[in-house]
């Protein structure tokens, strides 16, 4: 029996994987960014799809729900990504400052 849940989700995962595809061969992605999303999407999609034989080592693990799995590993993926994101903003600040300094040192030259 299959649920709406899982439909979507193997639907929603289909699309992203099409999506990270679709910017790769554009070359608005590298290929280590291909990859890192392309196995995220990847594993999206098992979750989902074996989420009974999941819900068998649960107890185990001392999680009650698969939900509250996807619920924890979703958190953890979010907050690495939004780690992530701060880093490259930081950096990309710093070039700015050099640029502006340069420019502003250039002028006054």
């Amino acid at each position: 029996m299959v649920y709406t849940f899982e439909i979507i989700g193997i639907v929603f995962v289909l699309v992203m994987i099409y999506f990270t595809y679709l910017n790769y061969k554009r070359k608005e992605i590298s290929k280590i960014n291909f990859f890192f999303w392309s196995t995220l999407w990847i594993a999206g999609f098992f979750l989902i799809v074996f989420h009974k034989s999941i819900n068998k080592i649960l107890p185990e693990i001392q999680i009650v729900r698969v939900m509250d799995l996807y619920m924890i590993l979703s958190f953890l993926v979010l907050f690495s990504l939004i780690f992530y994101i701060f880093k490259i903003v930081k950096r990309n600040e710093k070039k700015i400052e050099e640029i502006a300094r340069s420019l502003a040192l250039k002028e006054i030259k």
